[in-house]
């Protein structure tokens, strides 16, 4: 085998090997923080811009709030919502107090 064979068959193997491992870079940094039902923050999931994932603390709770910022633009967004049993998540205003009932103490 001729030395540039060696060396092309080196970078397939490599290439192949690393493919399993490399995808697209997310479009947006998203930062998503859970919380009790006193606001105390309980956990949080991060996805940052470069594609590093952070997760530490519960990844659920009473209340959530989700902020997205565009890796490209100047978009930004922000909900809160909170976990309303058989319905799942359902979003309210972020500059509202969050909602009672459903078995959550308000702060």
């Amino acid at each position: 085998m001729t030395t540039l064979k060696r060396v092309l068959l080196i970078a397939i193997v490599t290439l192949v090997g690393v493919g399993g491992r490399l995808g697209a870079l997310p479009g947006s940094e998203s930062d998503t923080c859970y919380y009790d039902q006193y606001m105390n923050m309980i956990g949080e999931h991060v996805i940052t811009c470069s594609g590093a994932h952070y997760v530490w603390g519960e990844q659920s709770g009473v209340f959530r709030g989700v902020e997205t910022d565009s890796c490209n633009t100047d978009a930004y967004s922000r909900t809160c919502s909170y976990f309303s049993g058989t319905w799942g998540w359902t979003d309210y205003s972020c500059d509202d107090p969050p909602p009672c009932g459903f078995g959550v103490t308000c702060p």
